[in-house]
């Protein structure tokens, strides 16, 4: 209710008639001001569009004619020179098996991949370079050959859409500095180390609606690294880690490490073997955890998250946690090195 009343005007001064109503729950000043706090942390880490996704309308779909249309082919297109994008010609890469071995340099324009399957690390030159310019890829695969310490693509500022893609056992896939990266509804199966990794001052990561499958990953990994002061976030991603590592070795998969980041609606059903952090990051709302060793650390606020048969739960030097449960949960919840200060209110801890 008080976030559909702030979408009118972005403020906090309510209408005389709204703080009746809202006065009507009888929850007290104290809890108001807190439900005040976190919606603008998601205003500020999301924008007007974190609100607008709850408040979902549904339309009836247009009455059209079925059209049977023919299986699109797709044609093998080998990048054998190195192509130049520059402003105001955008370069589209459509319906293609597309096969690196040279360089594309994105220099301020934009480059676009459309229903593609994209391989890379298959030949000795493969690499994307972006010099405030735009990559697009809709609809599409993208699919590591081989893993390599080299990343496929390097951008310094500029922007990235991917949207409805598949990602195949892909490393090292984006670097970049002070970018801006918005990755929805898209599929990601046993990606591993520096699939996305950040740092800068300027810019914004956001991932939102995708699920990552891990099965086959053996060798320590961060997913997904921002570092410095651009805003990052994950919202509504799904985590299966079914992967095999031991419990009596210390490796793992940390899946989202960004100390300024924060994570919504998530959901993560870990593996007790990996050994890493799941989320490193300052704010977490509305996720549930399950059987996942160090399921969070170095957050600052935990709100409305549920954890279930998770080990050395919660690693933070100062945390606040509210409406959390924990379930079945043991080995410390709440736990720093030197020392932990943790404000607990409104939780549940059942069997612990």
């Amino acid at each position: 209710c008080m976030q559909y009343l702030y979408l009118d005007d972005h403020s906090e001064q309510y209408t005389e008639n709204a703080k009746n109503f809202i006065d009507e729950f009888d929850i007290g000043k104290r809890t108001i001001n807190s439900l005040s706090a976190q919606i603008n942390k998601i205003y500020k880490a999301r924008g007007i569009e974190g609100f607008l996704l709850q408040f979902e309308i549904e339309f009836e779909d247009p009455q059209v004619e079925n059209i049977e249309q023919e299986p699109i082919t797709l044609e093998d297109y080998y990048i054998s020179e190195t192509i130049h994008v520059k402003p105001g010609n955008p370069v589209r890469i459509v319906n293609k098996i597309v096969h690196f071995n040279a360089y594309i340099i994105c220099d301020g324009g934009e480059l676009i991949f459309e229903n593609c399957i994209i391989n890379y690390n298959e030949a000795d030159v493969c690499k994307i370079d972006m010099k405030d310019g735009k990559i697009s890829i809709f609809h599409s695969c993208v699919v590591c050959k081989e893993y390599r310490d080299s990343f496929f693509v390097k951008a310094e500022k500029g922007e990235f859409a991917i949207e409805q893609t598949k990602f195949i056992g892909c490393s090292n896939f984006i670097k970049g500095e002070n970018i801006t990266a918005d990755i929805v509804f898209s599929e990601m199966i046993d990606c591993s180390q520096g699939f996305v990794d950040v740092d800068g001052w300027d810019g914004k990561i956001c991932i939102m609606g995708c699920t990552f499958r891990i099965q086959n990953v053996h060798r320590n990994a961060t997913l997904i690294r921002v570092y410095g002061e651009q805003s990052s976030f994950l919202e509504n991603i799904i985590i299966e880690d079914e992967n095999s590592f031991r419990e009596d070795e210390e490796m793992g998969i940390c899946y989202f490490s960004a100390g300024d980041g924060a994570a919504f609606h998530c959901t993560v059903n870990g593996s007790l073997g990996n050994r890493f952090v799941k989320f490193d990051c300052a704010y977490v709302g509305s996720c549930r955890f399950s059987n996942c060793f160090r399921a969070v650390a170095n957050t600052q606020n935990i709100e409305d998250s549920i954890f279930v048969k998770c080990t050395s739960v919660v690693s933070a030097s100062k945390v606040e946690a509210k409406n959390c449960q924990f379930v079945d949960c043991h080995d410390k919840i709440f736990f720093y090195e030197h020392g932990c200060e943790a404000t607990i209110e409104f939780c549940k801890f059942i069997n612990v």
